[in-house]
């Protein structure tokens, strides 16, 4: 032990040489370190330039999308997702999987989704747009390995064609819950083996229904089997199947990676078929304030994917969540948890009829239950306002003019 007395000697040749090799060591981990973080910050904005963004809605479908890119690796993938209006007039929705990660496979995915949807103008026919593709990602500007679901779906008469080239099956719930999977029209991924006449298949939505497209990221967890993936992801589409198609992303996103997080990139595309000639929205939920959000999200979805005009949609937006506040906070006090219905109509002049029905017993009467800012604020934007009683519950009507 060294006394105070005495100094430390200088360290030998030996000891410099061991501090100045772990100090190289630890400069070129850093550098490493550092060049990666630059690429994946690097590959993440080319990536989400290449998406589009947002999503264009159609007249009769409202579309919502999301990426999201893995956690357990510094480098993006090659996912990716489109949609757009093909000459017909039918809509193309695109979700595909480049094999790989980082800018080369970010740069990839870009080739490949301008590529398809440049083909798409001129074979719309799902199988044979794919057999294009492949040959596109076979010549030197293409890609190595990729999957691809690609449809077309005719926003008039509801049927929906689609192609699947070693993509998982898209899922369709309908507006009474009924899910089916998409999982005829196979054939191989791109670049694997040749196969010029790759099948497609067709289906018909009813109204109402939503079409979930989605990459192999949101289904495949360690130490689970995919068919545990798609079992939850059917479990949670049908639960959220009158929410609006953005909530719906969202949800499938934080619920099928949120307990373990994701080694792979996650791509969600949500449609929902919604006919204009229909004019109506009809939506029952439970009378609990955590709900109010939600429905006034899927009455603002439906009215946008009509192309009503935001102001109108506001008034109409404003004087429903009043009517539904009072329906929730007074119908059931005591009671055994109920139901509100909400019916929205559009006339042949532009205007709206709003009805709101609970099927409960106010604490007092409707009328004097309600003498705080709500009622006037509906009679206000209303063309017409009426509220009605009987044993069966109570009753709003609400009329919002084109004009007003």
């Amino acid at each position: 032990m060294w006394s105070s007395d005495h100094e430390r000697p200088p360290y030998d040749e030996d000891d410099l040489q061991v501090v100045t090799g772990l100090a190289a060591r630890a400069s070129l981990l850093l550098s490493a370190a550092r060049v990666q973080e630059h690429e994946h910050r690097t590959s993440l904005r080319l990536q989400r330039a290449l998406l589009p963004d947002p999503v264009v809605n159609q007249p009769n479908a409202t579309i919502a999308a999301r990426y999201v890119p893995a956690e357990e690796t510094l480098e993006v993938g090659g996912d990716w997702y489109d949609a757009f209006t093909l000459p017909s007039g039918r809509i193309g929705l695109v979700v595909g999987d480049v094999v790989g990660h980082g800018l080369e496979a970010a740069a990839e995915m870009g080739a490949l989704r301008v590529a398809l949807s440049a083909l798409a103008h001129h074979a719309e026919e799902p199988g044979r747009l794919l057999s294009l593709l492949d040959d596109f990602a076979r010549g030197p500007s293409g890609t190595s390995f990729a999957t691809v679901c690609f449809v077309s779906f005719d926003q008039q008469t509801g049927e929906l064609s689609y192609a699947l080239a070693g993509h998982p099956p898209p899922l369709v719930v309908s507006a009474s819950g009924h899910a089916s999977w998409l999982d005829d029209g196979r054939s191989v991924p791109l670049c694997s083996v040749s196969d010029p006449n790759r099948p497609e298949a067709s289906v018909k939505l009813e109204p109402g229904s939503i079409l979930i497209m989605y990459s192999d990221g949101l289904i495949e967890r360690r130490r689970r089997s995919l068919d545990e993936g798609l079992a939850r992801l059917e479990h949670i589409a049908v639960r959220e199947k009158d929410a609006p198609v953005e909530h719906l992303c969202d949800c499938l996103v934080s619920e099928m990676t949120g307990e373990s997080g994701q080694a792979d990139d996650v791509v969600v595309l949500c449609m929902r078929y919604s006919p204009v000639a229909e004019g109506t929205f009809s939506h029952r939920f439970p009378a609990a304030p955590e709900q109010l959000a939600p429905v006034r999200a899927a009455v603002r979805e439906w009215m946008q994917s009509q192309s009503i005009a935001e102001p109108q949609v506001s008034r109409v937006l404003l004087a429903l969540g009043e009517a539904c506040s009072n329906a929730v906070e007074h119908a059931y006090r005591g009671e055994a948890a109920g139901v509100v219905d909400v019916t929205i109509t559009r006339d042949s002049a532009g205007g709206f009829a709003v009805e709101v029905r609970d099927h409960g017993s106010w604490w007092s009467h409707p009328e004097d239950a309600s003498r705080g800012r709500g009622t006037p604020i509906m009679q206000q934007l209303a063309r017409d306002f009426a509220r009605r009683s009987d044993e069966q519950g109570t009753t709003v009507n609400i009329t919002i003019g084109a004009d007003q």
